[in-house]
């Protein structure tokens, strides 16, 4: 996550407003999911919505464009193991195996937290972190500044 705002802060652009449109619809049928389904999307304000969207939209065309700039991929290896993670929580591992790979979407879904984890170890792997000395109320004061 620190990642991300890093990334975000230190970049300017605009988003396209179909985008935002877009993502704000997913969120608010999320949202409507997870508190039991029982209402039209709809009927939630967009507004509420705009602020997270917008982030995840930038997020995505920044993550895009590093995967781009500099060939990245989803290892192989790492979204068998990420699978094998999921499936262990499951009472039946091995169905859960099979259902990710037998599902095109599912299986794509895996690769695309992967890749995002590439992106985070690829920018980390560049980035320059330096250190500055402060008093422990100024470092509190930072951290919540940031938020």
């Amino acid at each position: 996550n620190d990642v991300v705002d890093a990334l975000l802060n230190s970049t300017e652009f605009d988003v396209p407003a179909s985008l935002v449109d877009q993502e704000i619809d997913r969120v608010r049928k999320d949202a409507v999911q997870r508190f039991g389904g029982e209402m039209d999307f709809q009927q939630l304000p967009k507004e509420i919505f705009e602020e997270q969207a917008t982030r995840r939209v930038k997020t995505g065309l920044l993550f895009q464009e590093v995967v781009k700039k500099n060939e990245l991929t989803a290892d192989a290896e790492k979204v068998e193991e990420k699978i094998q993670e999921i499936a262990s929580t499951y009472e039946q591992p091995e169905e859960v195996i099979a259902h990710f790979n037998s599902s095109p979407e599912q299986k794509s879904q895996i690769e695309s937290t992967v890749l995002e984890d590439a992106v985070v170890e690829y920018v980390l792997g560049r980035a320059q972190i330096t250190e500055k000395a402060m008093k422990y109320e100024e470092a509190i004061q930072a951290g919540q500044t940031q938020r």
